[in-house]
């Protein structure tokens, strides 16, 4: 039985496994199969047709504390993994393995490191290269971005730092304005690594900010260009401490093509924080624990979700998500110490018709997916029925904007939005259509028990190719029990397929969730305490025929959760794929 925990123990738990230096209960009436216009699809995922990958497979000397598939991507045919604590000529600095998919095979191209000529800075102990990562569809072959959180900049520890892999070109061009001739010309600087205060990035290099610990891509202004998300979770925001802070880089076709770097740092870029969105600022809030990027008002341009898994709500630590919609992103002098940023929502257990209440430890927001204009939040620090940490999940989708510009009503700018997912009632601010599962909830696998933690991580694709989404949750706590043999937190994930309703949402419920755990892919013969299979998910084509697939990664290479676990002998680190 694991023990009942303090408020604050609890939190620095979970905070152990995001920044590690890592990092919802019934179904609503919408998800009753009654009400399913389109019908599940017949098959599940079939983890027999998979492959798992581990250091030796690639050829590489197995380092059972590398944290192997720490962090994963996945698109255009690549897998990427991130490695944060892989060893490079003795130094724990951190690596990351990219592979293609050529002739039918899954093949390893290249191992990344600041020791490798297309990396700046240089190798040092415990920099966390690979600690997140992020790719477009587009993009070829060495070409990603990898976060470094914990690198050391300009002598202040811990800043953080961002590669864009693959984008060193030098800094020149020429622009025309009007009838004249106006010629840009810098330093040649390599534009490939990014940290604020570098060519125009808002805000300050300052120790232990962090940047990095989350990335995401996605057009944020219907441009047909890639913008950049890039977390600073631990960042200062004024005098609080551990607030957390987001800058959003956009790609700005306008100064094209020539030096894509330029592209992205000198002329459009916002830093973000609870100073002007909604919520209060308070300590040790961690926002940009999770980023995702989903077009939640269906308005043709990306939004931005970011989580804050110890948001203050109502008094509890309980966890929230800010909503930045496309059109707020738009408005340029918005600047940190600026006003209130009107078009963003907040999102938590206190709105109207979201399940559950908030309480310490809940840690709402801890995960983070998005598809379309659909958003899952994970609460893996749930507790129900006396369980603790057993976990839930949110998903919330959002209603389509019907006004131009920043999507508000007339009466004011800051509740009143007209698409996305929250609308403003009379009594109150209320999810627009929300639904929560947990493995207590009807025909789910599983029980909720304690340490489970079901939403700790997450992720959404097509896994049965019927044009719907489905969702994917983590239990990298889960315990499982094998020929009278307890393993314990040997972890598991839930498949939730999606079909349609008869108002045109998406509908989930548990009659096909499918479970699946490490046992159930014939090359890992069984179960292990502190697997924690889950630990890290990726969906895409990895194969290139169209369909997604899921990438998983475990945990047994991660060390210890917090406290627990610390002297559980670690393992080599295993990713698994399962085709669909």
């Amino acid at each position: 039985m694991k023990s009942k925990q303090s408020t604050n123990e609890k939190i620095s738990k979970k905070a152990a496994i995001k920044h590690g230096l890592r990092p919802i209960t019934a179904c609503t009436a919408m998800a009753i199969a009654s009400l399913l216009v389109a019908p599940f699809a017949l098959a599940n995922l079939d983890p027999s047709n998979s492959e798992i990958i581990t250091l030796s497979s690639l050829g590489q000397t197995a380092q059972v504390d590398s944290a192997f598939g720490f962090s994963l991507a996945v698109a255009n045919r690549r897998v990427l993994i991130g490695a944060p604590e892989y060893r490079v000529d003795g130094v724990k600095g951190g690596a990351v393995f990219e592979l293609v998919h050529e002739n039918g095979e899954l093949i390893f191209n290249k191992m990344y490191s600041q020791l490798g000529p297309e990396v700046a800075g240089r190798v040092e102990e415990g920099d966390r290269f690979g600690h997140s990562l992020a790719v477009a569809k587009n993009w070829p072959r060495g070409r990603f971005i990898v976060g470094v959180p914990r690198e050391d900049s300009k002598k202040k520890v811990d800043a953080g730092m961002v590669h864009f892999i693959g984008f060193g070109e030098k800094t020149y061009h020429s622009i025309d304005i009007g009838d004249s001739n106006l010629s840009r010309s810098s330093d040649n600087t390599a534009m490939n690594y990014f940290h604020q205060g570098r060519f125009n990035i808002k805000g300050t290099v300052e120790a232990d900010d962090r940047v990095g610990n989350a990335i995401a891509v996605g057009d944020l202004n219907a441009d047909g260009g890639v913008d950049v998300i890039i977390g600073a979770i631990t960042e200062d925001v004024g005098s609080i401490k551990n607030a957390g802070s987001i800058n959003v880089v956009m790609y700005d076709p306008e100064y094209q093509l020539d030096r894509f770097g330029e592209q992205y740092t000198h002329f459009n870029n916002s830093l973000y924080s609870q100073r002007v969105l909604m919520g209060t600022r308070n300590e040790n809030e961690y926002f940009s624990s999770a980023i995702a990027v989903g077009d939640f008002n269906s308005d043709g341009a990306n939004d931005i979700a970011v989580g804050a898994y110890a948001d203050v709500v109502d008094g509890k630590r309980a966890g929230g998500v800010n909503i930045i919609y496309s059109e707020s992103i738009k408005w340029s002098w918005v600047n940190e110490g600026g006003p209130a940023l009107p078009g963003n929502e907040l999102i938590n257990q206190g709105l109207q018709d979201v399940a559950g209440s908030p309480e310490d430890g809940d840690l709402f927001g801890f995960a983070l997916a998005a598809y379309e204009n659909m958003l899952v939040v994970g609460a893996p620090g749930e507790d129900l029925g006396g369980k603790v940490n057993s976990g839930t999940i949110h998903i919330f989708q959002g209603k389509p904007s019907k006004s131009e510009g920043l999507g508000l009503d007339s009466i004011g700018l800051q509740n009143n939005m007209a698409g996305g997912l929250v609308v403003t009632k009379l009594n109150g601010r209320a999810a627009y259509h929300q639904q929560s599962f947990t493995q207590r909830t009807k025909d789910v696998p599983g029980a909720s028990e304690s340490g489970d933690m079901f939403g700790a991580t997450l992720a959404v694709g097509d896994l049965n190719d019927d044009d719907i989404p489905d969702i994917v949750v983590a239990s990298p706590g889960e315990d499982l029990k094998r020929g009278g043999t307890d393993y314990v937190d040997a972890g598991m994930i839930t498949i939730f397929y999606g079909a349609q309703d008869a108002d045109g949402f998406w509908a989930y419920n548990g009659t096909r969730a499918q479970a699946i755990s490490a046992p159930s892919l014939p090359a890992i013969s069984q179960a292990t305490t502190g697997m924690r299979f889950g630990y890290s998910l990726a969906i895409g084509d990895v194969n290139g025929d169209g369909k997604d697939d899921l990438v998983i990664g475990n945990g047994s290479a991660q060390g210890g959760w917090g406290d627990k676990y610390a002297d559980t002998p670690k393992t080599e680190g295993v990713v698994s794929i399962i085709y669909q």
